[in-house]
């Protein structure tokens, strides 16, 4: 949510390891879970279908090994990596686990309730995410396979879970934010997002119900871009003036955040359609390709709202591209989108058609969401802007400063 050092993605490596050599009881739980490995092992039976060590706990050599993957990274889940052993061959699976490990407390713990509410209600948002492309959307995407989830509860002490793909092994273990995303993979990202926005639009209800805006985290996201603009005055930049600065605070306000969000007619009567909201490198998984990255998948789904079309097109050329290498390909790039979507609302017989005039006026209005995203995340990545030899500016600075240019 572009908030305390902006997340990085779900399958980060980390070095913590709890591990036995016990034999595995079912009631094992699962990283301190409310679900048991007997529990674990059914899920992956029926749902992944490269599974094959059955549902007997007593026929692995022992309690799977539990690494954690998202310590010190800031995330408001923990994400475990669950290897199950058995003689005849391993598997393991990512357990996402939200909330704090001991959900059920007595009267006298301090608790954090607007905290917990908070976290809630961004999983749940991300297992209502995964539902819906699992009973709606066949097509194959650019997601991490989901297998199953449960809704976090604060007022009856239960714990949220995701049981899904394990992609660390082969994810890159490092990318640098400040090398910016590429046109093959952005135009990648495009396909994805046409089929998913297609979908959505044979089920305008069921979103517009299950995913509307989240409040709680606008009202946070504004105070967290007021903070950042001040930040970035202090710099004393001469392109970035008050009154921008003043621009974007004024944007980041909820309500006014909420329209730019939103579906508006004159960009073309589209309806609401399922957008990420928080679209950036940090929540993509990338392998290597000749110290390139390839795009694995998208990931992070906790922002997920009904919305217009553009909003993430603009958060992936913004906030993921080098400013030259958009402007110089920013129509192409635009083209693409208009033509798979037009290609996948034919393929679905919604008689609604896009041109590339109304989907270019859309994305430069959703680039005034778009800045409030790269001004986070220049102010809290600095160690992705720091300046390469003979340059003056950072390359998330020159993003932002590129952006405001062209914008302003």
């Amino acid at each position: 949510m572009g908030m305390k050092g902006r997340r990085r993605c779900d399958t980060s490596i980390n070095t913590h390891l709890c591990s036995t050599t016990t034999m595995a009881p079912g009631d094992h739980l699962v990283a301190g879970s409310d679900m048991n490995l007997e529990k674990l092992m059914e899920i992956l039976a029926k749902n992944d279908r490269s599974y094959t060590l059955g549902t007997d706990p007593s026929k692995l050599k022992g309690i799977p090994s539990e690494k954690c993957i998202s310590a010190g990274k800031g995330f408001s889940s923990k994400i475990y990596r669950i290897l199950l052993e058995a003689d005849d061959g391993s598997h393991s699976v990512l357990v996402k686990i939200a909330g704090p490990q001991k959900m059920r407390h007595d009267d006298n713990d301090e608790v954090d309730l607007d905290k917990l509410e908070m976290i809630a209600s961004v999983h749940n948002r991300e297992v209502a995410f995964y539902e819906f492309a699992k009973n709606n959307v066949p097509d194959d995407l650019l997601l991490v396979k989901y297998f199953h989830g449960t809704q976090m509860n604060v007022a009856d002490g239960m714990q949220g879970l995701i049981v899904m793909e394990d992609l660390t092994g082969k994810m890159m273990k490092e990318y640098k934010l400040g090398q910016g995303v590429g046109v093959n993979a952005v135009l990648s990202i495009f396909d994805t997002l046409a089929v998913l926005q297609v979908r959505s639009l044979l089920h305008q209800e069921q979103i517009k119900e299950q995913f509307q805006h989240n409040s709680k985290a606008l009202h946070a996201i504004h105070s967290y871009v007021v903070y950042c603009c001040k930040e970035l005055e202090k710099r004393n930049l001469p392109w970035f003036t008050e009154n921008i600065s003043d621009k974007c605070q004024a944007n980041a306000d909820p309500s006014n955040a909420r329209q730019l969000l939103s579906p508006d007619a004159k960009y073309g009567d589209l309806g609401h359609v399922l957008v990420h909201g928080d679209l950036w490198p940090n929540n993509m998984i990338w392998q290597g390709n000749g110290g390139k990255p390839d795009l694995l998948a998208i990931c992070d789904w906790q922002c997920t709202h009904a919305g217009n079309y553009t909003a993430d097109i603009a958060a992936v050329m913004a906030v993921s591209m080098d400013g030259d290498n958009r402007r110089a390909n920013e129509e192409n790039m635009l083209g693409f989108y208009t033509k798979q979507m037009n290609k996948n609302l034919e393929k679905h017989g919604i008689c609604t058609r896009l041109n590339l005039d109304t989907v270019r006026a859309s994305y430069k209005n959703s680039l005034n969401y778009a800045i409030l995203q790269l001004i986070m995340t220049v102010v809290t990545n600095p160690k992705d802007d720091v300046p390469l030899d003979g340059e003056e500016e950072g390359p998330l600075t020159k993003r932002l400063r590129t952006l405001v240019e062209d914008m302003f």
